[in-house]
């Protein structure tokens, strides 16, 4: 039986199979209910940290990159001790994925959300070992890598199922070859998040983010990612930046991939060409 979410197994996009893959064997037991359909030269095989070895054994250079922008978020404390802002549960900024293929990918494809969910429908354990985690990377104990490593094992849940297939059947990429970002790095207490945090966010961390990943496609997904765009734009003029829906939205699924049609089809053409 199909986990909820994962409609179909193997993907029609290129290299965008092996997370799914990885998933569907690691949450059924091992066992395929039907053969895989032929792939043809697409590699298979979970990627590191996804059922496979963690990702420290494949640290690449990009994520480097972006962990000295992340040792600088997990410090700040800006928007609570000016902004009256409260901290969430995990109280601490939470950097998001680089895939270990994203310095290979073509092309680097970086997807900015807004902010972390408060995350208030988790247990308590899990909160707490994340928060602990967080910490071990803020005193240098742990690695960004080991930041990712378990937010791999999130990804089946993450969105509540929604945001694997959005990525992959809507926008046309794969988890491993992508790079996320958040407007906001730190979660709320109930979920507030006024422009001031996106503002301040942005400058501090999420510019320099994007700047060390040096994409050739952004994705900005929700409204409020908008007035980001133009900014976005000029300060990576080599790369095309789009605004398009969120993966939480209300809407069907046919008019998201409506709505996503534009993203999908150039990070298609992008690829063919190379």
């Amino acid at each position: 039986m199909r986990r909820a979410g994962f409609a179909t197994l193997a993907s029609k996009f290129p290299l965008a199979y092996r997370l799914t893959h990885a998933i569907e064997i690691q949450h059924m037991g091992g066992r395929l209910s039907s053969p895989l359909p032929d792939r043809g030269s697409v590699r298979r095989g979970a990627p590191a940290g996804l059922g496979g070895k963690p990702l420290t054994n494949i640290v690449r250079q990009s994520q480097r990159a972006v962990e000295a922008v992340a040792r600088e978020a997990v410090r700040c404390s800006y928007c609570f001790e000016h902004l009256g802002l409260q901290r969430a549960q995990i109280a601490i900024a939470q950097p998001r994925w680089v895939g270990p293929n994203y310095s290979t990918s073509s092309p680097k494809v970086v997807v900015v959300m807004l902010n972390p969910a408060a995350g208030e429908g988790r247990s308590s354990e899990v909160h707490s070992h994340r928060q602990r985690l967080l910490e071990d990377f803020r005193n240098g104990s742990k690695s960004i890598v080991d930041v990712f490593d378990e937010q791999a094992r999130d990804f089946p849940q993450f969105g509540r199922g929604r945001f694997l297939p959005y990525l992959e059947n809507s926008l046309g990429v794969a988890i491993h070859d992508v790079a996320l970002l958040n407007m906001a790095w730190c979660a709320t207490k109930g979920d507030i998040y006024p422009d001031q945090m996106f503002e301040k966010c942005y400058a501090l961390h999420t510019s320099a983010a994007l700047m060390a990943l040096a994409p050739e496609v952004v994705v900005l997904c929700g409204q409020k990612t908008r007035r980001f765009l133009e900014r976005i734009a000029a300060a990576l003029p080599k790369a095309r930046v789009f605004q398009t829906i969120h993966y939480a939205h209300r809407k069907s699924l046919e008019a998201e991939r409506s709505e996503t049609a534009e993203v999908r089809d150039y990070v298609s053409r992008l690829a063919r060409k190379r």
